[in-house]
């Protein structure tokens, strides 16, 4: 037998499918269309509402883009003051995005 290695080569008939792809190369696959999601939401949350900024105040700024369905500004319940953070909700969901981008530096205003 001499000391020598023994090669084994196989080889895949020229018509077969590789089981494997390499790397690099190979077809590209295409992704799946996605439509951009849309957003439906009505409800902003209101940030850094400043002290004296309350119900009666925003809901008579607010009323300018479209009429408000509910407004809650968020309090201690011991107390009753504010936590300076709320929501608001608008019958529709386009002014809602209107509205948030109107004020996205400040009032930290985003859909919820």
């Amino acid at each position: 037998m001499g000391g020598g290695y023994n090669r084994l080569t196989l080889t895949a008939p020229k018509n077969s499918a590789p089981d494997f792809l390499a790397f690099k190369g190979g077809p590209a696959r295409k992704l799946p269309f996605e439509k951009p999601l849309e957003s439906k939401a009505t409800v902003l949350y209101i940030g850094r509402i400043p002290h004296g900024f309350y119900e009666n105040k925003m809901q008579a700024y607010f009323q300018q883009f479209c009429t408000i369905k509910r407004l809650r500004i968020a309090r201690n319940k011991k107390t009753g003051k504010s936590k300076h953070f709320g929501f608001l909700e608008f019958e529709d969901h386009q002014v809602a995005e209107v509205v948030a981008n109107v004020f996205k530096p400040k009032p930290e205003v985003k859909p919820f």
